[in-house]
C-alpha cells in the first residue's frame, strides 16, 4: 500500500476499477458459445 495511492482513501471513497481482465473472459465465453451454437 505504501507505493499506491490507497493509504490516501477514506471508508466510502469512490473509487475507478479496471475491469478488463473480466472484459477478456466475458469475450472469450461468448465466443466459445458462439462456436457451440455453429456447430
Amino acid at each position: 500500500l505504501q507505493h499506491t495511492t490507497f493509504n490516501q482513501l477514506a471508508a466510502g471513497s469512490q473509487v475507478n476499477l479496471e475491469i478488463d481482465q473480466i472484459a477478456r473472459y466475458v469475450e472469450r465465453m461468448t465466443e466459445w458459445s458462439n462456436d457451440q451454437v455453429e456447430d
